[in-house]
C-alpha cells in the first residue's frame, strides 16, 4: 500500500513538471514572434508559431491580420493546408503610423483574403494622415489637435506650418517633408506637390510673358526666366546695372550707356529664346538687332577696373586661355563694360541652377588667341561648399569657363566651342569646329562667329541668398565688339559640375 502511494506521488510530480515546461515553451515562442496578431473583432489572437502554422499571421506590409473573421467557424484543417488565409475572410488593416490610428480623421481599412488563399488583398478604405487644414475644426494630420495659427507646429523644420501653406509636414505624407513647402520649386515627374500650390508636377508658369518689368535690371533678369522673389518666395531679390568693377561711374566719371544692354524676342532671322517671350542681351558695343559694330552709336567710350575679387584671384591679370598657350594674358582696364548684378534667393529644395548663354563676336576669327579677347564672366558668391572638388564652385568664382578652364570669350574657338561659323582654309585650326554660319543670318555677325547656345551651371545652398554677376567687356581696345545672350534660368534639386559647356 505504501509503495502504491509513492508511485502515485511520483506520477503527479512528473505531470506537474511536464505542464510547467510546456507553459514556459509557449511563453518563449510568444516572445520570438515578429507580429502581435488581432482578429477583426478586436479580440486577441494567438501568435504565429515557429512551425509556420497560419492560424494567425501578419502580411508582408506589416498590417495586422488574422486568418479567421469574427463569427466564422474554423475551416477544415485538410482544406487549408498550404494556404496563408481562408478565401473571402476580411481583416482590419492600417499602414499609417501606429499612434495615429483612430485619432482625428484617421481610421483603419479592410483587406480580404484572395480567392486562392495565398495572401491578402490591398488595404481598402483606410484613412491616413493628410495635410492639416488650418482652423477648420478637423484633425486631418491625426496628431490630436486641429492646428490654428496659435498652436501650429513646424514638424519638419522648413520654416512653414500647415497654417502657413505647408502641405507636407510628416514622413508619412511625402518622402522629404522638409523640402516640400511654398518656397520650393516644382520638380517635374516626382509625383509630389513640391510647392504646395495644389497641383502636382505642373510646368512652372514663366514670368517672361512679354510684359516688360519697369526696372531695366529686373527686366533683364526676368527675360532670363528668373521671377522676382516676392511672387513665390524665391527668385530675384534685387538687380543692378553697373560697370565691371561694380560701380555706377567709370574711371572718367561717365555713366553706363543704356545701349549696352537690352532684351530681344529674337536676334536675326533664326536665333530665338529657349524659354519665355524674350532673352537678355549685354554687349561691349551696341545691343541692337541687327548688331552694329560702331562706337558712334554707343555715344561714349568707357573704362573701369574688372571685378576686383576675380582679378586678384588670377594674379592681378586677365587669365590666359589654356587652349591658346601662353601670351594671351592682358590687364585692366575693362573697356566698354557692363555688369548685370543679381541677388537671388534659392528655393529651399534647390541645390544647383543653370542658364544658357550665346556668345557672338566680331573678333572671330582674326583675333583668336590674342590679347584682344573680349571676356564674359559669370561670378557666383554662394555659401555652398563640397568635399568633392568636382562639385565645388571655382576658386575665382567664374562659372563661365569650359572644362579646360578657358574663360568664355573668342579664345574658346581653339577648344572647339565656336561652332556657328564658316570654315576657313586660311585659319584651319581656329575654324576646325565650325559647323556653318546660317544662324548668323540677319544678326550683324555674318562672316564672324558665335558659340551657339551653351549651358552655364553652378551650385547653391537651398534657401540661401546668393549673388550672380554677369559681366562682359572689351580687352585691349574699344573696337570689334561682342554680345552675350542670356536665357532659360533653371533650378535643380541635385548638385552639378559647375562650369560652361554644351
Amino acid at each position: 500500500m505504501r509503495r502504491f502511494f509513492l508511485i502515485v506521488i511520483l506520477i503527479s510530480m512528473l505531470f506537474l513538471l511536464f505542464s510547467c515546461g510546456e507553459e514556459s515553451l509557449e511563453a518563449d515562442n510568444v516572445g520570438d514572434s515578429d507580429y502581435y496578431i488581432t482578429s477583426d473583432n478586436g479580440d486577441s489572437g494567438s501568435q504565429a508559431d515557429d512551425n509556420g502554422d497560419t492560424s494567425d499571421s501578419s502580411d508582408d506590409s506589416g498590417n495586422t491580420v488574422s486568418d479567421q473573421s469574427a463569427g466564422d467557424s474554423a475551416p477544415d484543417k485538410d482544406a487549408t493546408i498550404g494556404m496563408e488565409c481562408t478565401p473571402g475572410n476580411t481583416l482590419e488593416c492600417y499602414s499609417g503610423p501606429s499612434n495615429t490610428q483612430g485619432v482625428g480623421a484617421c481610421q483603419a481599412g479592410t483587406m480580404t483574403c484572395i480567392d486562392d488563399g495565398s495572401g491578402w488583398g490591398a488595404c481598402k478604405n483606410e484613412v491616413l494622415p493628410q495635410a492639416e487644414i488650418c482652423s477648420d475644426g478637423e484633425d486631418q494630420d491625426c496628431d490630436g489637435i486641429d492646428q490654428t495659427p496659435g498652436n501650429a507646429i513646424d514638424f519638419d523644420g522648413d520654416g512653414f506650418t500647415y497654417c502657413e501653406g505647408d502641405c507636407c509636414e510628416l514622413g508619412s505624407q511625402c518622402i522629404h517633408p522638409e523640402l516640400v513647402n511654398p518656397r520650393s520649386f516644382e520638380i517635374e515627374g516626382n509625383n509630389v506637390d513640391d510647392n504646395c500650390n495644389g497641383e502636382i508636377d505642373e510646368v512652372a508658369a514663366t514670368c517672361d510673358n512679354g510684359t516688360p518689368h519697369l526696372d531695366a535690371a529686373m527686366n533683364l533678369g526676368q527675360s532670363m526666366d528668373l521671377c522676382p522673389a516676392g511672387e513665390n518666395g524665391f527668385g530675384i531679390v534685387s538687380a543692378e546695372l553697373l560697370f565691371a568693377n561694380g560701380t555706377a561711374i567709370d574711371n572718367d566719371g561717365k555713366s553706363l550707356a543704356p545701349v549696352s544692354y537690352s532684351t530681344f524676342t529674337g536676334l536675326g532671322t533664326l536665333i530665338r529664346p529657349h524659354n519665355g517671350a524674350s532673352m537678355a542681351a549685354i554687349s561691349s558695343g551696341v545691343t541692337v538687332n541687327p548688331f552694329k559694330d560702331t562706337e558712334a552709336e554707343l555715344g561714349n567710350d568707357t573704362a573701369s577696373a574688372s571685378p576686383a575679387d576675380w582679378y586678384s584671384a588670377n594674379g592681378n591679370k586677365y587669365p590666359t586661355s589654356p587652349s591658346c598657350g601662353f601670351g594671351t594674358e592682358s590687364n585692366d582696364p575693362a573697356n566698354d563694360s557692363v555688369m548685370l548684378k543679381l541677388k537671388i534667393r534659392a528655393p529651399l529644395n534647390a541645390e544647383s541652377f543653370s542658364f544658357q548663354i550665346y556668345f557672338l563676336s566680331i573678333e572671330f576669327p582674326d583675333y583668336v588667341c590674342s590679347t584682344y579677347n573680349d571676356f564674359f564672366l559669370s561670378l557666383i558668391d554662394s555659401s555652398f561648399t563640397s568635399a568633392d572638388p568636382l562639385l565645388q564652385n571655382p576658386a575665382d568664382k567664374n562659372l563661365a569657363m569650359d572644362a579646360m578652364k578657358n574663360p568664355v570669350g573668342v579664345n574658346l574657338a581653339k577648344n572647339g566651342l565656336f561652332t556657328v561659323c564658316e570654315k576657313s582654309w586660311l585659319k584651319p585650326d581656329i575654324t576646325a569646329a565650325c559647323l556653318g554660319g546660317a544662324e548668323l543670318q540677319g544678326t550683324g555677325f555674318e562672316g564672324h562667329g558665335a558659340t551657339g547656345w551653351l549651358v552655364t551651371r553652378g551650385n547653391v545652398v537651398g534657401g540661401e541668398e546668393f549673388e550672380l554677376r554677369l559681366v562682359t567687356w572689351d580687352s585691349g581696345d574699344h573696337v570689334l565688339d561682342s554680345m552675350v545672350l542670356l536665357d532659360n534660368f533653371t533650378w535643380y534639386a541635385a548638385t552639378q559640375t559647375p562650369g560652361t559647356g554644351r
